[in-house]
Formats: C-alpha cells, structure tokens, sequence
C-alpha cells in the first residue's frame, strides 16, 4: 500500500487560531512614550534646531528705566543650535496564499499580524526613549539625578518625598520650572505599597467626586497626581534574549523613577524635555510575489528621539532593595 501524501489544502490545523488564543501582546494603551517624548512633525529628514541661552529668559540686569525722550534699551535671546536626524524604524510581515486559504474565517491574518508588528515597534520605541530619559552617568542624556537615599520599597523608608522634593527643587533652581511628570515604573509603585509611610498617607485618600474609593482603583494604587505631578506607571516588558533563545524579561522603564517637564504644546520653541521628530508618519507599504505566491507588507515611521532639554528631567535611580 503506498504510503499517504498530504497534499496543501487536504489538513488543515488550527494552528493560527491557537496561537491567537495564546497572544501574550503588550496592550496598546501600555506606553508612555508618546506622552513623555511628544512628536514635532518636520520637513527635512535632517535639520538644525535652536537651544536657547537660558540665562537670557531670566536676566535682570538690564535697566528697564526710560527716561524722558529716551529709547528703550533693547534686550534678545541667544541660541546656539544643535541638529537632528531622522531614521526610518520599520518592521516587515508576509502572508502566503496557502496561509490566507487554510486560515479560519473569523482570523483576519492581515489586521493580527499587523497589530503584532506595530506593539513591536512600540516596543523598541518605548525602550529607546526609557534609556534617553536617564542621567548621562547611567547611558541616558539627563544632567541630572541621584540615587534614592534609601530604598522605597522598605515599609519604615522615609525618604521617598526627600528624594523626590531634592530633584524637584534642583530642577526649579537650575532651569526655573518644575517638573510636572513624575514617572514610576509599576515595579517601583508595587513595592511602594510596601512603604508605611505612604499608605499612612494614602488610606483616606479617595479619588474624585463620584469615583471609587481610590484603594478599590486599579493596581498599584497610587494617585492620578502625586507631589503635584501627574503620575505615568509604566509596566511594559521586554525580552532581551536573541531570537530562539530562552526568553529573558525584563522591565522596559527599570527600578528608577524620573521627574519630567513636558510641555502640553509640543513645539520647536516651547521647551521640554524630549521630543521625537517626525519627518515621515507611520505608513503601510505592501508588494506582491508571485512567483513564491506571498503578499508582503512593511509598517514604519522616519523618526528620531531627542532629548533636547537634558536640565528638564531629573533620574532617582536603584529606588528598589
């Protein structure tokens, strides 16, 4: 008898359906990226951008006295410049004919598989932007920062509002505003829970008017703004390990809490502390093989993030034992 050949098209596993059933994907609405390195949409892929002489916003050294019949002295801002240069950040997908046709109706191969490269690219973007927002010291582009005095996740620790008021006085003094993000990545909030300290603080605290108690609120608890900053907790992982390998997680945003200022208008000339240029928004591109019978598809944007003001955020690093 001769042996059984399994001809595409005559066994169909459902295999698609059950790895979809498995999706382990970050949830879109997971970054901060976007909210702590807003978009500038630019021109040019490479270009020169203005850094303010700092000094010149807060002078008072010119006499603003005009004496009778007198001209008004006059005063400018100086600038030097420094430059950007955007690159393309873009992943790829396929989809066979034999896929689409062995593919169960209710799976719609394009829309998953396109969701799966654009957490990806998420993903990247926000561990890229994890790394800038820390001091020089530890690989970022941050002037400034410290370690925490003591770690927060101690429950007699009382030096969380000390770490956090020291960095928030130092940024006041050296560029004259105050941060108003503070970033607390979910596994230093989890171990805040730990800190007596601050749910002493904490355990009368209700949210706004007709809200939820605020410790039946969504875990870790922490307020929606804290030492009047709003509050982003940040728990996205990553795996670092090389394709194949044993996956190994690990926190995107790490054991440090950063203290931002991040304007509400992005723009060239309103400062913040980063900035991602965009000279190409996200696009899909798509070509069709015929001779291996695959549609191919590509989802990118042309971007590069920025830290364009290293004294507008400030790092508390190792804030866990």
């Amino acid at each position: 008898m001769p042996p059984s050949v399994e001809r595409v098209g005559t066994v169909h596993v459902d295999q698609l359906l059950s790895n979809l059933a498995r999706l382990y994907a970050p949830a879109m609405d997971g970054f901060i990226a976007d909210i702590v390195c807003p978009y500038i949409d630019v021109v040019n892929e490479s270009d020169l951008y203005p850094v303010f002489q700092q000094g010149d916003f807060y002078g008072t050294d010119v006499d603003d006295l005009v004496p009778d019949r007198a001209e008004p002295r006059i005063v400018d801002i100086s600038h030097a410049t420094e430059s950007y240069r955007t690159q393309r950040r873009e992943l790829a997908w396929d989809i066979s004919d034999r896929e689409r046709k062995n593919a169960d109706s209710q799976l719609n191969l394009e829309r998953n598989k396109q969701r799966n490269v654009l957490a990806r690219l998420a993903l990247k973007r926000e561990a890229r932007v994890a790394a800038l927002l820390r001091k020089t010291t530890n690989g970022g582009k941050l002037n400034l920062g410290a370690d925490a005095a003591a770690p927060w996740d101690v429950a007699t620790t009382t030096s969380i509002e000390t770490d956090v008021w020291t960095g928030r006085e130092l940024m006041r003094k050296t560029i004259g505003v105050r941060p108003n993000t503070i970033v607390i990545p979910e596994a230093v909030a989890a171990g805040m829970q730990r800190n007596t300290q601050l749910t002493d603080k904490l355990k009368y605290t209700f949210g706004s008017s007709g809200s939820r108690p605020l410790l039946e609120e969504y875990y870790p608890v922490l307020p929606a703004i804290l030492f009047g900053m709003r509050v982003e907790i940040p728990g996205l992982i990553q795996n670092t390990a090389k394709e194949g390998a044993t996956p190994t997680y690990t926190d995107i945003w790490g054991e440090s809490v950063r203290l931002l200022y991040v304007t509400d208008g992005p723009a060239i000339d309103n400062p913040s502390v980063a900035y991602t240029f965009r000279s190409e928004g996200l696009t899909t591109r798509t070509d069709r093989n015929d001779r291996t019978r695959v549609d191919w598809f590509a989802t990118g944007q042309t971007i590069d993030e920025r830290v364009v003001a290293p004294d507008a955020g400030y790092e508390i690093n190792n804030c866990l034992a």
